[in-house]
């Protein structure tokens, strides 16, 4: 059931949302705005969005060629072609699929491997 009252709380999520991430977004932007390909990486819920973040916002938008992979298949084949000068924006999801993002500290492993950047305060 939709309710309407939810929506006139979205401009209050959304700008709580921004002031909370503005630094962190544009730190990122400023470190790998030159950079030519870029990995977005999650699972679950998180999954449409960064699929459709990948192809519509990175690659269309921005012009970054940007491959969207799903937590779960990382160590199948996304693993080798990472460095630790590949940008990768892992979103992680709540809810039942979050386990995956840990299997055996995955993210944890990611960055040591890759020199993921993604603040503390989002994960």
């Amino acid at each position: 059931m939709i309710r309407p009252e939810a929506f006139e709380k979205l401009e209050t999520i959304y700008g709580k949302a921004y002031k909370d991430v503005r630094a962190e977004a544009a730190k990122f932007a400023m470190t790998y705005k030159d950079d030519t390909v870029w990995n977005v990486m999650s699972s679950g819920a998180a999954w449409e969005v960064s699929y459709s973040d990948a192809f519509c916002f990175f690659q269309e938008m921005q012009t970054v060629h940007c491959v969207p992979i799903h937590s779960g298949e990382y160590f199948h084949g996304a693993f080798e072609t990472c460095d630790k000068d590949l940008a990768i924006l892992l979103f992680k999801s709540v809810g039942r699929t979050r386990p995956v993002m840990r299997e055996p500290s995955a993210s944890n492993q990611l960055a040591d491997i890759t020199g993921l950047l993604m603040p503390r305060s989002w994960a």
